[in-house]
């Protein structure tokens, strides 16, 4: 594997407790590749429901992991929409959605 690509891959055979959840990119293809990317999804869930990356590959973008907030934010487009021709991103999320409720991290549940 290149340099460039390990770079991209640094949760990779890692246990997904020893990666602080800012670092979190569950982008990464190595993670799907080798089957190990559940793990993570399963401290997102608990921990982080509702989780911005910062840095990707594909560049920022939000996970939402669980059943109930995935419908939440799929069930209202439009909402979504209006929301955003009024408020616009949040300055330091380009092209984050900002979504009353969601953004605010749920507890586990």
């Amino acid at each position: 594997m290149s340099e460039a690509a390990q770079a991209r891959n640094t949760m990779f055979g890692k246990d997904p407790y020893a990666i602080p959840l800012e670092d979190y990119d569950v982008s990464q293809r190595q993670l799907y590749r080798s089957d190990t990317v559940w793990g993570f999804f399963d401290r997102l869930r608990k921990e982080d429901p509702v989780h911005y990356c910062r840095n990707s590959e594909f560049g920022p973008y939000w996970s939402i992991t669980r059943f109930d907030d995935i419908m939440e934010v799929e069930g209202n487009p439009e909402k979504r929409k209006k929301q955003q021709k009024t408020e616009g991103s949040e300055p330091d999320q380009p092209g984050g959605i900002f979504l009353p409720g969601l953004h605010q991290h749920r507890g586990a549940g």
